[in-house]
């Protein structure tokens, strides 16, 4: 209504997701234990503008999990042993940071980028170049329990290899 004292502002474009993404898990006897696979993989994207329309930050990313387990019983004995697999790969992007300043030699992507001018009341276009986790993590476990009456103990380890680092560069 024009006299209307309230309002919505729209931004400059929609706001999008999408998830293809699967589960499997397989379970099977060996040796009088369960011996069971996993894996999961995902590829979930969102783009959400920020600035522009023509310039949105678009998140993709790829999940990678998987991990064998075997679990065996003997009498008051259990023996556990686990080894698995994750990678989360994440790029989050802006095109803007892949337009590069003509009176600059090429060196680097998005090491010549044009910057941006920025003063109150202007909408200042920005270039974002963002990726996480460019290495998977390993893990491996093996544990034994013994129960004695009302106790349980439990001895083992873990060998946890982490991803390397997330690199991350940012033109403003």
């Amino acid at each position: 209504a024009p006299n209307a004292l309230l309002g919505i502002w729209i931004g400059p474009g929609a706001k999008s997701a999408n998830d293809d993404h699967v589960d499997a898990k397989v379970d099977y006897l060996v040796g009088g234990g369960n011996l069971s696979v996993t894996l999961a993989a995902s590829h979930p994207d969102l783009s959400v503008p920020v600035d522009l329309p023509t310039n949105p930050r678009v998140f993709t990313s790829k999940w990678r999990r998987m991990s064998v387990n075997y679990v065996l019983g003997r009498g008051p004995w259990t023996f556990s042993s686990r080894a698995g697999y994750n990678i989360v790969r994440l790029w989050r992007v802006q095109d803007w940071w892949y337009q590069n300043d003509p009176n600059k030699a090429p060196l680097i992507n998005g090491m010549r980028n044009i910057k941006y001018i920025s003063y109150p009341g202007l909408t200042a276009v920005r270039g974002e170049s963002h990726v996480r986790s460019r290495h998977p993590t390993y893990m491996a476990e093996q544990h034994v329990g013994y129960l004695r009456g009302t106790h349980s103990y439990k001895f083992g380890g873990t060998l946890y290899l982490p991803s390397g680092g997330n690199p991350d560069t940012d033109a403003g």
